[in-house]
């Protein structure tokens, strides 16, 4: 049984991403407030993905909504006060 080698590549990428925005996730440095609440997120994101039947757009949307969490919490942090 062979599957689609596109399908393996997107899923690959997906999982290099969801590896890349948990090590970001690791070395952000916001109140544990925030940290509590993105890593909430992030949670929710990996059981999304591993629903019965989710789709593979809701999932890379999902992630896509967290990856811009990140980057905006990674701003404020680094914005002076």
């Amino acid at each position: 049984m062979t599957g689609d080698p596109g399908r393996g590549a997107s899923r690959d990428a997906f999982a290099a991403r969801l590896a890349q925005a948990r090590s970001r996730l690791g070395e952000l440095d916001v109140p544990a407030a925030e940290a509590a609440r993105l890593h909430r997120q992030f949670i929710a994101v990996c059981d999304a993905v591993k629903a019965a039947g989710a789709g593979e757009e809701v999932a890379e949307r999902r992630l896509s909504v967290f990856l811009a969490a990140l980057e905006q919490a990674a701003r404020q942090s680094e914005s002076p006060l």
